[in-house]
């Protein structure tokens, strides 16, 4: 397997930054996927703590916050679904 300086040198330098920028079959380039969530947790009689998390839905938003703080009162949303329009 050729490293990438050897790509560079028997490629053109500009065919080499595109086969650079390519993304790999079946590997996401970046996490687009995901959605930062918010949240507040209500634990006993303390007041709310706020919380941020990275998921792909509001379920998973949920189920995470749930794994992480244990069975409270909570809401969680995003701020993007928010304000759209429904």
């Amino acid at each position: 397997m050729l490293t990438e300086k050897q790509k560079s040198r028997r490629l053109g330098w500009s065919e080499a930054q595109s086969q650079l920028q390519r993304p790999k079959a079946g590997i996401a380039s970046e996490p687009t996927d995901l959605k930062e969530y918010l949240g507040i947790v209500w634990i006993d009689d303390k007041p709310g703590l706020r919380f941020t998390l990275l998921a792909k839905d509001a379920n998973e938003a949920g189920a995470l916050a749930e794994a992480k703080y244990g069975k409270h009162p909570m809401s969680v949303w995003n701020e993007e679904d928010a304000h759209r329009i429904r």
